[in-house]
């Protein structure tokens, strides 16, 4: 009986002296207190800022930048914008290279917040003010994508191509001029469609948009280019059962009848339970 209440005493001792820390392990690893955690830190930063501000310690354009950067981390954006501006009038009041750069910022970062409000008119607005600063070709490409937004296509495609004349790195000429193709084929001019979305493949090769690319050739009855991406398709994925079939309906359509025939036994030969499409003698 003493071994038990011992034995009791000892694990109830033990218990009292880890609890407090097993309360702050799963206090600090909850998701909800550590972004409560953050969000009183901001409040706190916020709030040291506006009375350095207030004791007039200089340099406003900084602290109003940085209220305002920790307003948009907290998805307040109308709070974030104020303060951006505010750092704008403090900003212009030295036109010196730091200050061009840091105007041009102020406002990529004003439309930034106005996007997150889904408001694209004044994101836009912002956009193309920062682009009064410095010409850049990401800031072009954004603002393509949010012409998009407003289903303004052809505006949208003139600041794609000229994000196309400033950006060097493939992958994202790649994505602007798969992106030109969008327009293009939102607006029905296919040929052109076709043109950017060919341009996007032998930059940054992608069956799913050489997919795409042969089913526009096909609508335009460009036959020839169209056959030729399916086959290129199955060349680098012979297991590709929509790329058998719509360069079956293109060999029937152009009666292709010896084309039709290797592709079968291809076909056969990757899908021997299955085949994509049956052949059917003509006579």
């Amino acid at each position: 009986m003493n071994r038990f209440w011992t034995y009791l005493i000892r694990t109830l001792i033990i218990y009292l002296i880890c609890f407090p820390f097993i309360l702050m392990i799963e206090r600090d690893t909850n998701p909800h207190y550590v972004e409560e955690e953050f969000a009183r830190n901001r409040n706190r930063e916020i709030s040291r800022i506006q009375k350095e501000i207030k004791s007039n310690s200089g340099a406003e354009y900084s602290k109003y930048f940085r209220i305002a950067e920790l307003y948009k981390e907290s998805k307040n954006y109308d709070k974030a914008i104020e303060n951006y501006k505010l750092a704008e009038k403090y900003a212009k009041e030295k036109e010196n290279l730091v200050n061009i750069e840091n105007l041009q910022n102020i406002n990529i970062n004003i439309a930034k917040c106005y996007y997150e409000q889904n408001n694209y008119e004044m994101a836009a607005k912002y956009y193309e003010n920062s682009l009064n600063y410095k010409q850049d070709g990401k800031i072009y490409w954004q603002l393509g994508f949010i012409y998009d937004k407003m289903k303004k296509y052809q505006q949208s495609i003139e600041s794609y191509k000229k994000a196309l004349n400033r950006l060097t790195d493939k992958r994202d000429l790649a994505n602007v001029n798969y992106n030109i193709a969008h327009e293009y084929y939102d607006l029905g001019n296919k040929e052109m469609s076709a043109k950017y979305l060919a341009a996007s493949i032998d930059l940054k090769p992608d069956l799913n948009k050489q997919y795409l690319l042969g089913n526009i050739y096909a609508d335009l009855n460009n036959y020839e280019k169209a056959a030729d991406c399916f086959i290129s398709i199955i060349k680098k994925d012979s297991k590709n059962r929509n790329a058998y079939i719509y360069l079956a309906k293109i060999y029937d359509k152009t009666d292709n009848q010896k084309g039709l025939r290797l592709l079968y036994e291809l076909a056969a030969e990757n899908f021997p339970n299955n085949p994509p499409f049956k052949l059917i003698p003509k006579n």
